[in-house]
């Protein structure tokens, strides 16, 4: 996206400080430096480095804007922005410069404030309830809320950690080559560490059961599946493998029985000792114990959403996506500029947000509307910005 061009007027901004003031803030840039280069990393010598301001921590994910630059139009907001949000990684800065650049200062700005009171307000849970957000947390989950789904795609990029393995796994070895990359390991002249106790867990059902007097021999395959996972960068084995069980017929008796018959979600989940046979190439496990487990399907994308949605806290606002929601009071925005037009549909998708959000607190118990007040400010707020902007024109 190109970066916009600059407004007359908005040469300066007001930003809220931590106690919900605004103060005015210059956006013109500094006076540039002369670029330094960047120093050779060196060798640990034990003294203590100096830590840089923004982390470069590897990031999950495409990220479409970086950190703002002395160079660039919005750099003193942002750097004001990420200081009271208390954000220092190279993302969290990247996607608060891209708020700034896609949707205008003065969506930055009403987010801001409406984090920096409901923090003071006792902050907000994540989803799942399980803690506290951060100060940065909470501007970003109020803003993505707020945005339109072309924008909060654009600034906010959805993660998914198999795109991620698909396209940064290294392919640098495959499964059938480990007889020639790793053939070194088992040598004479390599150390090999010594294990003291092996034990494996088997789930599954037997076809074919051997009794011998008191023991019952049976086998169990396991080729790669759905429930087949594998440590990231390994390559998952192409070829089944055979489990050849040794257990007490007493022992089976007591623990499975007749339990696995007519139920085809039972499965015998088998523990013992292992050891390999090197003559019958499998590997025999010596059972210890046994017990009969109900295995359900595993659950579809649906399924896991509906059960993600159902674990959320009832104190959590659910907030309907921007792109949802309607909202009549929209003018048709095509006969103005692209940079003014982005503005002011970020500003109406925090309106709807915030029209949202009251509906939903009203319909709580009176001790728990925390932030209704806070909700029906920001909403005035946001109100007059639009007014004012649609009044002055591009």
């Amino acid at each position: 996206m190109n970066e916009p061009t600059q407004q007359p007027n908005e040469t300066e901004q007001t930003l809220p400080s931590a106690d919900g003031q605004l103060a005015p803030i210059e956006q013109s840039n500094p006076t540039p430096t002369k670029a330094t280069k960047k120093p050779k990393p060196k060798a640990p010598t034990g003294k203590k480095q100096s830590v840089p301001t923004v982390k470069e921590t590897p990031l999950r994910g495409r990220l479409t804007y970086k950190p703002a630059q002395p160079s660039d139009r919005y750099y003193n907001v942002a750097q004001s922005i990420a200081e009271q949000l208390n954000e220092t990684e190279y993302g969290p800065r990247g996607q608060i410069h891209g708020c700034l650049i896609v949707c205008g200062v003065e969506f930055t700005q009403i987010m801001l404030e409406f984090a920096l009171l409901l923090e003071a307000e006792g902050g907000m849970l994540t989803a799942d309830g399980s803690r506290k957000r951060t100060l940065g947390g909470i501007f970003f989950y109020m803003a993505r809320g707020a945005l339109p789904a072309d924008q909060r795609g654009d600034i906010f990029p959805a993660f998914s950690w198999k795109q991620f393995d698909e396209n940064h796994r290294d392919p640098i070895w495959l499964w059938d080559e480990r007889t020639t990359e790793f053939a070194h390991l088992l040598t004479a002249e390599n150390k090999v560490g010594k294990a003291t106790d092996v034990r494996i867990i088997l789930r599954g059902r037997p076809e074919l059961i051997e009794t011998r007097d008191d023991t019952m021999i049976m086998v169990l395959e396991q080729a790669p599946n759905d429930r087949f996972t594998v440590p990231r960068g390994v390559p998952i084995p192409t070829d089944p493998t055979r489990y050849m069980v040794y257990a007490d017929t007493k022992q089976w008796k007591k623990g499975v029985g007749d339990k696995l018959k007519g139920n085809q979600e039972a499965m015998a989940q088998i523990e013992g000792l292992v050891t390999l046979d090197q003559k019958l190439g499998v590997i025999a496990v010596m059972m210890t114990s046994v017990k009969v487990v109900i295995e359900k399907p595993l659950p579809t994308p649906e399924e896991k959403a509906a059960a993600k949605a159902a674990k959320a806290p009832q104190t959590e606002i659910l907030q309907t996506p921007a792109d949802e929601q309607t909202d009549g009071d929209m003018p048709d925005l095509s006969a103005y500029p692209k940079e003014f037009a982005d503005k002011l549909r970020a500003l109406y998708g925090s309106r709807r947000m915030f029209k949202r959000r009251l509906i939903d607190l009203e319909k709580l118990p009176p001790d728990k509307q925390a932030g209704l007040k806070s909700t029906q400010m920001m909403l005035e707020r946001v109100e007059k910005q639009i007014s004012d902007m649609i009044s002055q024109g591009p």
